[in-house]
């Protein structure tokens, strides 16, 4: 498992990958999220601004986090990223 300073640090540098808009947090937006976990492992996402507040911010992290089983790794302003182990290609 990779630690969290070094996966904060990694974050820092990176762009956002997923962005979430006025729909929220639906069913394609988990299974992308899924999709980029299971071949980065790690993935940032923002919100637009007129989704952005606090609140919403919060709801929204714990959304992802509980619907991909994945872990916060950092979070500043309405931009977050989160980290779940990639997972191996299978070898067929």
């Amino acid at each position: 498992m990779k630690s969290a300073p070094s996966l904060k640090k990694r974050s820092s540098t990176m762009k956002p990958t997923v962005w979430i808009g006025k729909q929220g947090v639906d069913r394609d937006v988990l299974d992308q999220i899924l999709t980029q976990t299971r071949t980065k492992g790690l993935v940032k996402i923002k919100l637009q601004q007129p989704v952005y507040t606090p609140q919403a911010l919060e709801e929204i992290v714990q959304k992802i986090v509980q619907g991909t089983a994945a872990r916060l790794v950092d979070k500043r302003g309405r931009t977050f990223t989160i980290f779940k182990e990639p997972q191996p290609k299978d070898k067929k």
